[in-house]
């Protein structure tokens, strides 16, 4: 049986529309939501800057800018953020793009629903930074008529591996995104050379309707 799937972007917005509606504080919606009160306050700004439109691009830029902070929930950890190295939330846009970092940008950056039928790598365990959106990505692949995501055999073929580490070229970009997007997606300028954090953000933020 699948899990639930979530909407990010329907989270967003029951979050905002729960904080204005003064019922309660933002410190308690945080934990609900198990987000950081940085986190809930940047929600908040960018709806009234922006409207809803302001949350989707969010999701983007939360996606691009390393590991997905807004997942990060300091209950049970009392050091909070301070424990993180924050560094790895700068977006270095020149820095080539990995298939689990690309897997991430397209989900959140679409708002693609999750959707986690079970464990399929043994390079993408639970816990892994990736592994839902790697996840995510192959059950809407198996579901598709021609499918997106490409893995392979382990050396002994008793697993699968998605290489969530692994560089990503224009060429596979554009197939991933052309499988959730049910269209054809033109690749990028070079197909066959890695994409950058910068150039993949472009390419995704194309689509984001």
């Amino acid at each position: 049986m699948p899990w639930k799937t979530v909407d990010l972007m329907d989270e967003k917005l029951r979050f905002v529309h729960l904080a204005r509606s003064g019922r309660f504080t933002i410190t308690e919606l945080c934990q609900d939501f198990g987000i950081t009160r940085k986190t809930g306050h940047k929600y908040l700004q960018r709806y009234l800057e922006h409207g809803a439109s302001g949350l989707q691009e969010l999701s983007l830029l939360g996606a691009v800018a390393g590991p997905d902070i807004d997942d990060y929930s300091t209950a049970g950890n009392p050091k909070g953020l301070g424990t993180l190295e924050m560094n790895a939330y700068r977006f270095r846009p020149n820095e080539p793009i990995t298939m689990g970092e690309f897997s991430q940008m397209t989900v959140n950056g679409l708002q693609i629903p999750l959707s986690i039928t079970a464990s399929h790598f043994i390079d993408v365990p639970r816990g892994h930074p990736a592994y839902k959106y790697i996840e995510t990505l192959y059950d809407y692949s198996t579901q598709s008529k021609q499918p997106f995501f490409d893995f392979e055999p382990s050396e002994d073929f008793v697993a699968t591996l998605a290489h969530p580490d692994k560089k990503v070229n224009g060429a596979q970009a554009a197939k991933i995104l052309s499988g959730l997007l049910k269209k054809s997606t033109p690749a990028w300028h070079t197909p066959n050379a890695n994409l950058s954090r910068g150039e993949a953000a472009q390419l995704v933020y194309q689509h984001v309707k």
